[in-house]
């Protein structure tokens, strides 16, 4: 079978990560624990362990689709820096063509990107609860700053829209735009621009750690039409990452279709014709169900010294306690 993954980069491991991975570091199991099963782990000891069910997982998803690229980074603990989490952590980065999701300057998802959506939801059905996604978009460099931020933010809408709609409940899914910031080319050519246009899938155990990949990112702070009304480059970007989700009412529905969707295939109507309407009728329901974007937002905002020559990140933040808003 073709395989999905193009390529997938994993940098130098620490020995933290190596026994998580092999569950070397695993504690004896408690007293009076059933003998025959695995011990209990922590999520750090297994963090290895799921970021590789999780490739092989989309490789046997995606049925020969070549739709996607794949890229693994290694987030250290001390990059990290979270207390109850001493290990490092990977992160996921699955690449998608924007032009296979959408049309120039919609953020329309086209009938032919279903597929591709169908295996991310797919996967993420089968995470540990704990897993964090972060769909971010970007776009090439025609048109304003603010508008192709907004652009991307828009695509980055839909598409989280619609992996929630499709019933994940496990994953925290968060929407972000990095616009025209982040380019993988330059944009002087058609194929520069083509490649920067695009939706990333960023899966991690924590999103701390997806924070600190995105540091990582080259970010564009001297486009030309990014400057201040002094003609100097800006100094630094921040970008806000939502959190997507639907209300308990909407769980709820989504739970009732996904019993329907079940009873269609154990007890299928007489006709093929009547098996359509109702996945059609249970597809348009699911559209329908409405998303919310909450006030929980983790902003990251990176700047650069030009004298030094380096970047700084200012630190995260995450509000608690988020009050739910109605997505436009």
């Amino acid at each position: 079978m073709k395989s999905l993954i193009r390529h997938v980069s994993i940098p130098a491991l620490s020995g933290l990560f190596l026994l998580a991975l092999t569950g070397q570091a695993l504690a004896e199991c408690p007293p009076g624990y059933p003998e025959g099963l695995p011990c209990p782990m922590e999520p750090w000891e297994s963090v290895g362990m799921e970021h590789l069910d999780r490739i092989s997982r989309l490789e046997r998803l995606s049925d020969e689709s070549d739709a996607f690229q794949y890229f693994t980074e290694t987030i250290t603990a001390a990059e990290h820096g979270l207390a109850d989490f001493p290990a490092d952590i990977p992160v996921l980065r699955v690449v998608a063509d924007q032009d296979a999701f959408f049309d120039t300057a919609s953020d329309k998802i086209r009938p032919e990107a279903d597929k591709m959506l169908n295996i991310i939801a797919a996967s993420l059905n089968l995470e540990p609860p704990d897993v964090t996604l972060f769909v971010a978009g970007h776009t090439d460099s025609r048109g304003t700053v603010e508008d192709n931020a907004e652009l991307g933010l828009r695509r980055a809408q839909s598409v989280a829209t619609s992996l929630i709609q499709r019933g994940i409940k496990q994953a925290s899914i968060y929407r972000i735009s990095f616009g025209e910031a982040v380019p993988l080319a330059s944009n002087d050519t058609t194929a520069g621009q083509a490649a920067n246009r695009r939706v990333e899938f960023l899966f991690s155990a924590r999103p701390a750690a997806i924070v600190s990949l995105l540091e990582r990112q080259k970010v564009v702070l001297c486009a030309e039409h990014a400057s201040d009304e002094l003609g100097d480059c800006r100094i630094g970007i921040t970008f806000d990452a939502n959190r997507v989700q639907v209300t308990a009412d909407g769980e709820r529905k989504l739970a009732e279709l996904e019993d329907r969707r079940e009873r269609l295939k154990l007890n299928p109507p007489a006709t093929e014709v009547e098996v359509e309407i109702e996945r059609k009728a249970i597809e348009a329901e699911q559209e329908r169900i409405p998303v919310v974007i909450s006030v929980e937002k983790i902003e990251v905002t990176i700047t650069s010294n030009p004298e030094k020559g380096v970047t700084e990140r200012i630190p995260v933040k995450i509000t608690a306690n988020p009050e739910l808003e109605e997505a436009e």
